[in-house]
């Protein structure tokens, strides 16, 4: 089951903008079954909604980044979450999204940020920690690089069952990887659109063996 949530939206009934609903319309459950049940539920919310900006996605960092920090708290903490984000524009609410990542990196989760189009991604890449380590607006660094950034313009012709994502194989499926041997994947959508341009988000959730954050580590 894939929790399923959007942003960047005037929603019904009172269609106030919101970065933060769940696709189907039920807060209290807002699970899809699976990735079939995931575009389901998209399209058929779409039809219901206005799209609107601006493009803020530290709501659903935040969202999930909860989520996470619940799971720490629990006897076992032995899920990890993972957001994916698909935009075919810049964010425009930066300094919330790099403060969100921060607290995130002390938490059991990733983000990764799919650029979908021929934007100019250049202001995503800071938030990627590959050139540099990412801070806060107040200066505060991130724990460990949580965030990878793929334009998907790289990998959209690519045949294999795989693609590159910094440099290892990454599939969207429930494959063990590193220290999670087990995966139950779960997942978020949201799309926006300005000036035209739409954009979709997703995350996931993982099930894994114990939670240690260690300084100036990646993410699995």
């Amino acid at each position: 089951m894939f929790p399923a949530f959007g942003f960047g939206a005037r929603i019904p009934p009172e269609y106030t903008v919101s970065h933060d609903f769940a696709i189907n319309f039920n807060e209290d459950n807002p699970e899809c079954a699976g990735i079939q049940g995931v575009v389901e539920a998209y399209q058929s919310c779409l039809p219901k909604l206005q799209l609107y900006g601006p493009t803020n996605i530290a709501p659903i960092i935040q969202k999930v980044a909860k989520s996470a920090s619940e799971e720490t708290n629990t006897k076992e903490a032995s899920q990890y979450f993972i957001l994916l984000i698909l935009t075919d524009g810049v964010i425009t609410d930066m300094a919330d999204t790099r403060e969100a990542i921060v607290h995130a990196s002390h938490l059991p989760m990733s983000v990764i940020i799919v650029g979908v189009g021929n934007a100019d991604f250049s202001d995503m890449q800071m938030l990627d920690g590959d050139d540099g380590i990412l801070r806060s607006p107040k200066g505060e660094p991130v724990l460990r690089d949580i965030v990878q950034f793929v334009p998907f313009r790289n990998f959209k012709h690519v045949r294999t069952p795989g693609a590159l994502v910094g440099g290892r194989p990454a599939r969207l499926t429930p494959t063990p990887r590193r220290r999670l041997p087990h995966r139950e994947q779960s997942a978020t959508l949201g799309e926006r659109r300005v000036a035209g341009a739409s954009q979709p988000a997703a995350c996931a959730r993982t099930n894994g063996v114990g939670w240690h954050p260690a300084p100036g580590t990646e993410a699995p």
